[in-house]
């Protein structure tokens, strides 16, 4: 592979004053990268050309901390020491390698977040390499609407993704979109709608897999009470692997889990004095729920808020497969000792700003026929006031939700 040769990059400015990588160096970063740019949703193969498909290396290996101490992300004590160690080197396209070394990147692309990135994207291509005794799994790709607009799921980065988990694709994608767009947004019809459809295109996909147990990989983008509606739907009679969607703003998203060491988000509960009226449980972790959002949708009369939250709520709370484990414990925890003091036929008023995959993970953990009756709110944005959506578990002949 005599063209890795040129792959540090091309700019004379970025290799001036510096001694050239040895080549033995050059060719193990290639190889732990799998000739793939390791920028978190790039799927450019680094050794054939995109229009001609001929072979050509155009692949760069760049410094996590830089080679020398004025450069970005350059360190007086490490930058010598690291220049060489593999550990520290990472193999890019063009475009990123740019991206990344331009004045000022180190703000946005610090040396903990690039290593971050090559740890994450060298153990899928170890994945994918010695996945002998992989599972083999099916991909279900499910659009919904948010904001208004139909989500749409680029399936590039679905294969890398599984691979974290040791999932093999069996075969192409099933994608599942829906179009409640024939009825006005958040309206009765809309939601009936949609929770029709998310019946449906599971029962149809149940019939499919048959008494056939696949595992199925799962990405889905859709607002919070399709997507705990979809969690109902699957429930538990198939192993489930959930994915959250990373959007990357350079490159359109990513669906590999950003750091899949990093530990779960610290996830605390806070109760009331006492559990009396209409019973709210407020999900902030995306975003801070104000109070006043919450008892202004909530029915007249006395009312008692159970709050789950993280000390600084974001939407990149999920860097890794634990953030989601443990937020299904969290959630059972929740509803079993609410199970202890009300009865279960008490409305549970659940109010949530929190990633996809988490709220999936919520309603697979609403059991048919044994919960409370969840009333799911919706809101436009972050400023808009909530409203009751859907009912979960499912209510035959009745999916709004009324006051």
């Amino acid at each position: 592979m005599g063209a890795v040769r040129a792959t540090e990059g091309t700019s004379a400015a970025r290799n001036a004053g510096r001694k050239k990588t040895p080549e033995p160096v050059i060719r193990e970063v290639w190889a732990r990268s799998g000739g793939i740019c390791a920028f978190p949703g790039c799927t450019h193969i680094l050794y054939v050309d995109p229009a001609t498909r001929s072979k050509k290396s155009f692949g760069e290996v760049a410094h996590n901390v830089a080679a020398q101490p004025g450069g970005e992300r350059g360190d007086p004590a490490r930058s010598k020491a690291l220049s060489e160690d593999p550990d520290n080197l990472i193999l890019l396209c063009p475009t990123h390698h740019t991206l990344i070394d331009k004045p000022g990147a180190a703000a946005d692309y610090p040396d903990s977040l690039l290593a971050a990135w090559k740890r994450t994207h060298e153990r899928a291509i170890v994945a994918a390499g010695t996945l002998t005794g992989g599972t083999l799994a099916h991909a279900v790709l499910f659009q919904g609407v948010i904001g208004g607009q139909p989500a749409g799921i680029d399936p590039r980065t679905v294969p890398l993704a599984m691979f974290q988990h040791g999932l093999v694709l069996d075969k192409d994608p099933v994608r599942l979109t829906l179009d409640p767009s024939i009825h006005p947004a958040k309206s009765a019809a809309y939601w009936s709608h949609s929770i029709a459809q998310v019946r449906a295109e599971i029962t149809t996909l149940q019939r499919t897999w048959g008494s056939h147990r696949h595992s199925i990989a799962l990405f889905a983008l859709a607002d919070m009470p399709t997507l705990m509606a979809l969690g109902v739907a699957i429930g538990h009679a198939v192993a489930l692997t959930v994915f959250q969607f990373d959007p990357v703003p350079t490159n359109g998203g990513d669906w590999r889990f950003p750091d899949v060491d990093a530990p779960a988000p610290d996830y605390d509960v806070l109760w009331p004095d006492e559990l009396s009226g209409h019973v709210a449980v407020v999900i902030s972790l995306s975003g801070k729920i104000e109070r006043a959002r919450v008892t202004n949708a909530l029915p007249p009369g006395p009312w008692s808020i159970v709050e789950i939250t993280i000390p600084e709520p974001t939407t990149n709370l999920v860097r890794s497969p634990k953030a989601i484990d443990e937020f299904g414990r969290k959630w059972r925890d929740v509803v079993a000792r609410l199970e202890t003091v009300l009865p279960k036929t008490t409305p549970i008023h659940v109010f949530p700003a929190m990633p996809a995959s988490l709220a999936v993970t919520l309603g697979r953990h609403i059991k048919p026929k044994v919960s409370f009756p969840f009333r799911i709110y919706d809101a436009q944005n972050r400023d808009a006031p909530f409203a009751a959506a859907v009912t979960l578990p499912f209510i035959d002949h009745e999916t709004e939700v009324t006051a």
